[in-house]
């Protein structure tokens, strides 16, 4: 399901087109170790480049880098996130609302349901998937429900994603709307909003949590 999702994607979204086959290899990973290298071949420049040298121990030590949030974001986490899908970590004991009640982790990105006369807000966990209520208007990274600070933009040649951005603490994440596509995989079509994420940059806004491509 998420590889025919990628698949399509990528026929609609060219730019995002090398980002979504990779995807798709990822979707298929075992959590076998030994598979890790020939994963990273397909993998965007960055991840490559992170893979070498790649061993037992160096990998142990991004995975606990990465659970005591030390390090989230470099190459070497991602590939931290892949293996620890396939053994996710004990749930947190007094979860924050911007934090997975399953594994403890952020957000990826967030995505917006029918519900009533308007759409509920939920956010996916950027290890898990799991997806939890949570307040819309409010950012997950700094708590701000300023509407003058947190609000969304939206590119026209991608209308089932929007991006929240909090002008508090300098954070964004996509959001997903399946009122407008129900078929939406958060964590495939979210790769999809590179335009986004490059005007974000522009910007000086930093995304929330990176997705497995590193973006």
């Amino acid at each position: 399901m998420v590889e025919a999702r990628a698949r399509a994607l990528a026929e609609r979204f060219p730019a995002s087109r090398e980002i979504l086959d990779y995807y798709v290899r990822v979707a298929a990973f075992s959590g076998d170790f030994h598979d890790l290298a020939a994963l990273a071949k397909h993998a965007p420049a960055p991840l490559r480049s992170a893979a070498r040298g790649l061993d037992g121990a160096t990998l142990k030590a991004a995975i606990d880098e990465y659970l005591a949030g030390r390090d989230t974001k470099s190459p070497r986490s991602l590939f931290a996130r892949l293996m620890l899908r396939h053994a996710l970590p004990e749930p947190p004991r007094s979860p924050q609302p911007h934090e997975c009640p399953k594994c403890g982790q952020p957000p990826q990105c967030g995505v917006l349901d029918p519900e009533g006369d308007g759409n509920a807000l939920s956010l996916v966990c950027s290890l898990c998937r799991h997806e939890w209520r949570f307040r819309r208007g409010r950012c997950p990274s700094c708590g701000s429900d300023d509407a003058e600070e947190v609000y969304c933009y939206h590119a026209e040649e991608i209308p089932h994603v929007e991006t929240q951005v909090c002008e508090a603490c300098q954070r964004y994440l996509h959001l997903i709307r399946r009122d407008r596509e129900p078929a939406a995989i958060p964590e495939v079509d979210e790769l999809v909003a590179l335009p986004l994420d490059v005007m974000c940059l522009n910007y000086g806004f930093v995304k929330i949590h990176p997705n497995l491509a590193g973006v």
